[in-house]
């Protein structure tokens, strides 16, 4: 059996056995695994509700304070974006369950022409520009009293300011349509703007493979977690939007991973999936690659479906016309270069990803 599949039953899933884990073993390799995926909470919680974390327990002590402070940053952001009333939402940063994410993305929600605008007025209080490009400004929170590092090591109090999601200058979703799909989520004594399940899990597939490439376990347990109460009004509108943001590649992806691993791990393929695939497919080659792989994760999904996906977003208008911008900008060979390399290069993507 992979580590992976052992990390699994570790895990548990809200879909199935009521949550609770299939087995328990502390492990450092587990950990390590878990926290290269973004689930180690779920595993070192786990661990603990049994009184089976033993040795690991300081990295759970670690992880909780990263954690603690990390909401404290996310609690100043909403309170100075409602100061400044600027239109915003968190997103891939809070989970449906316990975690620790790198840093903090917020979307601007306003006015394109005024991003620069937004950007000026939120850094003059004390969120200090630090990097970024046409699409997002990479920022510190000096508030959190932690020291900047240009690798994000530690995560808490690193925040990406995107004026669009995108990749390079390709926007993967229309901020006009999320705009719709805002809630609020309580965090310490505040409210927090964050997009509800249907846009998130969109965003998230989206975002794994357009600008990743690559497909960590979060997916799967954040998808189990948004899911699990779904009915049927709620599985049409999810697939609707998946067909309307043009995701059906990354979902289908996505979605086939997921059963593989249920099936592995578990013996089984929860309804709630067995629905989402009986609406949307699944990818036979990446499920062949996976299993070649040995359940290695996070998947590097493969270049082919990249590219299927990509076609299938730049079908929006509003990705076409970032897609053009991005070939004009290949004119530049050192552009070019930097394009290919984070394409092609194994040890490139699993860099750029990882947990830090």
């Amino acid at each position: 059996m992979s580590t992976t599949i052992d990390l699994a039953r570790c895990l548990g899933t809200p879909l199935i056995n009521d949550g609770k884990p299939f087995e328990l073993i502390e492990s450092e390799e587990l950990l390590n695994l878990a926290f290269t995926n973004r689930v180690e909470m779920i595993y070192l919680e786990n661990l603990k509700k049994a009184g089976k974390l033993d040795k690991l327990a300081p990295k759970l002590e670690e992880f909780e304070v990263r954690r603690e402070k990390t909401n404290e940053s996310i609690i100043r952001i909403a309170k100075t974006m409602k100061k400044l009333n600027i239109e915003y939402s968190i997103t891939k940063s809070l989970r449906p369950y316990p975690a620790i994410p790198n840093d903090t993305d917020m979307l601007y929600l306003g006015p394109l022409d005024k991003f620069s605008d937004a950007v000026e007025q939120f850094s003059a209080e004390g969120f200090t520009v630090c990097g970024g490009g046409e699409m997002q400004t990479e920022l510190f929170d000096t508030h959190g009293g932690g020291e900047f590092n240009d690798e994000k090591r530690g995560g808490m109090f690193y925040i990406d300011f995107y004026r669009q999601l995108a990749a390079d200058h390709v926007p993967y979703m229309n901020s006009k349509v999320l705009r719709e799909h805002v809630i609020t989520r309580t965090v310490g004594d505040i409210e927090v703007n964050i997009f509800d399940p249907i846009a998130e899990m969109t965003i998230l597939y989206l975002h794994a493979i357009i600008m990743h490439r690559t497909i960590p376990l979060e997916v799967m347990w954040g998808t189990a977690y948004w899911i699990k109460d779904m009915k049927t009004e709620d599985f049409d509108r999810f697939e609707k939007y998946i067909r309307d943001n043009r995701a059906v590649v990354c979902a289908r992806t996505s979605f086939g991973l997921m059963a593989q691993i249920y099936q592995e791990a578990f013996g089984e393929v929860p309804v709630q999936i067995q629905e989402m695939i009986s609406r949307i497919g699944v990818r036979p080659a990446e499920q062949r690659a996976l299993k070649k792989s040995n359940y290695d994760y996070p998947h590097i999904a493969l270049f082919s479906t990249f590219v299927y996906a990509l076609f299938e977003k730049i079908t929006e208008w509003n990705s076409f016309k970032g897609f053009m911008k991005e070939l004009v900008m290949m004119i530049n060979p050192i552009f070019f270069a930097e394009v290919m390399h984070h394409m092609f290069n194994k040890a490139r993507i699993k860099k750029h990803f990882r947990h830090v």
